[in-house]
């Protein structure tokens, strides 16, 4: 898996980032997903590009240890 984390936190920078190139399938993405054992159940996606979108932004919150999506009022995702 590709993933990588690129900072972790400290004093100075409270946050941990990590990023994702997306290289994998569809396929490979999700049996990735199904070895996880995540309680989130996978929304139906039509687009292929956005369900790897999807995949790839879980696996990499299980990988940094994040259980869920914390949203804004707005529902931007933070």
């Amino acid at each position: 898996m590709p993933a990588q984390i690129v900072h972790t936190a400290d004093t100075i920078f409270p946050f941990t980032l990590g990023l994702w190139d997306i290289t994998e399938n569809e396929f490979t993405l999700e049996k990735l997903w199904q070895s996880t054992a995540s309680k989130e159940a996978m929304p139906f996606i039509k687009a292929p590009h956005r369900k790897r979108e999807w995949l790839a932004s879980r696996l990499l919150m299980h990988e940094m240890g994040v259980d869920q999506i914390q949203h804004l009022s707005s529902g931007k995702p933070i």
